[in-house]
């Protein structure tokens, strides 16, 4: 309304301002207020499709550890389901390994299937016993060999993990991001249709987790994106404390309202 003199400044300019440089920080850190959370809608699981259940009710599971710049983690996938698995564990000790394995039995438990063999390195060779007590038996390798479709699909992980790593405005990466890279890669890939898997319609997810990728709760904000958190500091009334925390973006919490881990 030209009641500033000599101002060469219009609104365009403000609104191209916030397009490219986004929010002013200054008023996110100072202003910003905790809203109240909208209330959880829990959506029933889908259903098993019966043909699948049917003939795929018998899993045939396959794991390994693997190494990921020194930092271990226990992968699983499933013959013909492709649904996996992936656990960062601090240790290989025999009772560790095994809880991992009780852990993924149970999530094929719930929704009806049974793991009824293990396909797995010679390493694991001493859980034989131990996993006859899951209703599991245990298929170990030979001494140098390998279960090619665990040791392809470790690959894969490996590969998209380089992929982000590169292109990340990072000299270093710490440890907990690469941790959290690595299952954040499960959950975007097990959502997605395999073309090996035994539907061409449904994702491993939705058959054995019952879940659909939403793009709402699961793809709100990439690996690594730099964002603004609220935060809510002691005595709420100080003007020295930021109101948001800087933050980097990790992965989704799998959670119904769409929660994130930074």
């Amino acid at each position: 309304h030209k009641l500033i003199k000599h101002c060469d400044i219009d609104v365009t300019d403000v609104d191209r301002a916030d397009k490219i440089f986004g929010p002013d920080l200054g008023s996110l850190k100072g202003k910003t207020v905790r809203t109240a959370p909208v209330p959880v809608i829990v959506l029933p699981p889908l259903t098993v499709p019966r043909p699948i259940f049917e003939h795929h009710k018998h899993v045939t599971l396959s794991a390994d550890i693997f190494y990921l710049d020194g930092i271990l983690f226990f992968f699983t996938i499933s013959r013909n389901l492709q649904f996996k698995t992936v656990e960062h564990i601090k240790n290989k000790t025999h009772d560790l390994i095994f809880k991992c394995f009780k852990r993924v039995i149970q999530i094929y438990r719930k929704r009806g299937f049974i793991v009824s063999n293990i396909l797995t390195d010679h390493v694991f060779q001493p859980l034989t016993t131990r996993l006859l007590t899951t209703g599991a038996e245990l298929n170990a390798t030979s001494a140098n060999e390998h279960v090619p479709e665990i040791e392809r699909a470790i690959r894969v992980i490996k590969k998209r993990a380089r992929s982000f790593i590169v292109m990340m405005p990072f000299k270093a990466i710490p440890i907990l991001m690469k941790k959290h890279l690595i299952i954040y890669l499960v959950q975007i890939i097990n959502p997605t249709v395999h073309k090996n898997s035994v539907s061409p319609f449904l994702s491993p997810a939705t058959i054995v987790l019952g879940h659909q990728l939403d793009v709402n709760l699961h793809c709100q904000l990439p690996f690594g994106s730099f964002c603004q958190v609220a935060d809510e500091p002691k005595p709420l009334n100080s003007t020295n404390k930021p109101r948001t925390l800087d933050a980097i973006a990790l992965r989704p919490a799998g959670n119904s309202q769409g929660g994130y881990y930074f």
